[in-house]
């Protein structure tokens, strides 16, 4: 985004005027910007269907991954595994969540 367009969407985020809404990509990690950030739905479900012991046909389809592992092990164990991989600490916010959370734009 171009200066312009930042100086608009925080003067109108500051009045009110805006609600911002982010997409699941608005944190993912950026080796051009040197950072970890949360894994979109596919990685997380790659990272899950490795745990089992046979591969499920799409190991990109987070949903059927989450229920083929909740069936194979149990529930608990599932949220073990989801909230490892997007755990505050395997991960930093990238500069737009800063910058939404920054006092200075309320």
């Amino acid at each position: 985004m171009a200066d312009i367009d930042w100086e608009i969407l925080v003067s109108r985020i500051r009045a009110g005027k805006c609600v911002p809404f982010l997409g699941a990509a608005a944190n993912i990690s950026s080796n051009e910007l040197n950072y970890l950030g949360t894994p979109l739905g596919p990685g997380v479900s790659r990272e899950l269907a490795a745990k089992l012991s046979s591969l499920p046909r799409d190991p990109e389809n987070l949903p059927r991954v989450s229920l083929q592992v909740e069936v194979r092990k149990d529930r608990p164990y599932l949220e073990d595994q989801v909230e490892n991989l997007i755990h505050p600490s395997a991960c930093k916010p990238s500069a737009l969540l800063r910058l939404l959370a920054d006092s200075r734009l309320t």
